[in-house]
C-alpha cells in the first residue's frame, strides 16, 4: 500500500529524528515504484544508512532494496541483517555499472562512495539516463560525501581561514 505525500509527512513527524532524512528522501520517490541501491554499505555513510533503513519502515514505498558489497561474506550479512539484496560489481567499471543498473532496474542510487573522484558517479549517471530513456520512468541519483567538508574544515582551521568560511 502506497501512502499519499500528506500521509507520509504525518508518519514522519512521529519518527525519530535520525531517520527523518531517509523518510524525506523516500517522500520524493514514493510516488512511483523504484528499485533502490545503496553503495558503500561497508563504509560509514552507507553502513549507517542501511542500518537505519529498516527503522524507517518504508518498505511499502519501493520495490526492492539493493546494497553494493565487496565480498560474499558482506553479501550474506546484508541479506540476513537488513533484508537487502546484495550486489557485487566494480563501481569503477562502466560496463559493470551499466549492467547492474539496467538488469536490476535501479532507478534510485544513494552513491556514498568515491568522494575524491568523479569516475563512478559519471558511470552511474550515464547508466541511469539510459534506464530512464528505456523505461520512461524517473530516476534519482543522490551523492553524499563528508570528505570535502572534513578536508575544508581541517584545512581552514590549520591555516587560520575559519573566519573566511
Amino acid at each position: 500500500m502506497r501512502l499519499s505525500q500528506p500521509a507520509l509527512h504525518k508518519r514522519i513527524k512521529k519518527k525519530n529524528t535520525r531517520i527523518k532524512a531517509i523518510s524525506i528522501i523516500i517522500i520524493i520517490i514514493a510516488t512511483m515504484s523504484h528499485n533502490i541501491l545503496i553503495t558503500g554499505v561497508s563504509g560509514y555513510l552507507g553502513g549507517n544508512l542501511l542500518a537505519r533503513w529498516k527503522e524507517a519502515n518504508l518498505a511499502e514505498h519501493y520495490d526492492k532494496l539493493f546494497a553494493l558489497v565487496r565480498t560474499p561474506a558482506q553479501a550474506e550479512a546484508v541479506r540476513k541483517q537488513y533484508g537487502a539484496e546484495p550486489l557485487i560489481f566494480d563501481a569503477y567499471n562502466e560496463a559493470e555499472v551499466r549492467k547492474a543498473v539496467l538488469e536490476n532496474n535501479l532507478s534510485v542510487v544513494f552513491h556514498l562512495i568515491a568522494p575524491a573522484t568523479h569516475t563512478s558517479q559519471v558511470y552511474f549517471i550515464r547508466a541511469m539516463a539510459e534506464l530512464k530513456e528505456k523505461t520512461g520512468n524517473e530516476v534519482h541519483f543522490l551523492h553524499v560525501s563528508f570528505l570535502l567538508f572534513y578536508f575544508v574544515w581541517n584545512t581552514s582551521f590549520e591555516k587560520g581561514l575559519a573566519d573566511e568560511m
